[in-house]
């Protein structure tokens, strides 16, 4: 998921500007990226179109968007999936 990405990569983005220079420890970015699911995604809802949802994921508040139980469940559950999928993976892309 897109937003999925983009949130990842939004959390690692702000934990590099935290420690400016500093060695990022391991324990960090699994710190820094284990609530992305629960708490950076809960923003997300399905974009409307003519009042009914699209497949598209939003952020923007400016955005007619669904965020009932079902659409938030469903991005975090997609989200817990592709990082316990690309766990290993992502932390080794972080450290590059």
């Amino acid at each position: 998921c897109r937003g999925s990405a983009v949130e990842y990569h939004e959390a690692l983005t702000e934990l590099y500007e935290l420690r400016k220079r500093a060695k990022i420890k391991d324990f960090e970015y699994t710190e820094t990226l284990d609530p992305v699911c629960e708490q950076r995604i809960a923003k997300y809802g399905l974009q409307l179109r003519s009042n009914l949802p699209t497949q598209k994921f939003s952020k923007d508040a400016s955005i007619s968007r669904a965020q009932g139980n079902w659409a938030g469940r469903y991005i975090a559950n997609v989200c817990a999936e592709l990082y316990a999928d690309y766990e290993d993976e992502l932390l080794q892309h972080s450290k590059l």
